[in-house]
């Protein structure tokens, strides 16, 4: 992944419009390996009660959720894990969770991907009218991006929150 000040195009410079939601992509990403971090597969499959979401599923959808942002920013990009996710709604829909640890390796790829699609974005790119509509007041693609990173930090709270039902200490910022 690169630095967040560093386009991957050698003497590229990063659209200012396109740094806070970088940022924002950069702390989800530690965020999500913090809270997955020493989880057993068993913890990450546990669900607290028949009607909560466990932290491989969470997961699971996090990672759909940064390929299909990629797909609205115009990039070809395809889950390693669309068969278990294409048409899923609910967590028993899904017919079997993937190892942690290979979540863990999807997410690091797919922001790398990411990363580099937004450092590369221009501001007419930026200001365009999204693609799909979102429940904010901003239709432009950037305020389609901030709803999506903002859904992403919601779901690695409940995350966060789930990893406390384990006994496991806090997230960590750093």
């Amino acid at each position: 992944m690169v630095a967040p000040d560093q386009h991957a195009a050698a003497g590229a410079q990063i659209n200012p419009l396109v740094r806070p939601p970088l940022e924002i992509v950069h702390l989800n990403t530690r965020l999500l390996l913090s809270a997955t971090e020493n989880l057993s597969d068993y913890m990450a499959r546990k669900r607290p009660s028949d009607r909560t979401n466990n932290i491989a599923f969470l997961t699971l959808h996090l990672i759909e959720g940064r390929h299909y942002l990629l797909r609205l920013l115009g990039e070809a990009s395809e889950n390693p894990f669309s068969d278990l996710v294409d048409g899923v709604e609910r967590i028993e829909q899904v017919p079997a969770l993937p190892p942690l640890e290979m979540m863990r390796s999807a997410w690091r790829m797919v922001t790398g991907r990411l990363v580099d699609r937004l450092e590369a974005m221009t501001t007419d790119e930026l200001t365009a009218t999204a693609a799909a509509g979102f429940p904010i007041d901003d239709p432009t693609l950037l305020g389609g991006i901030a709803f999506l990173l903002q859904h992403e930090s919601y779901h690695i709270g409940q995350i966060a929150l789930l990893r406390k039902f384990f006994g496991l200490p806090a997230v960590q910022y750093a």
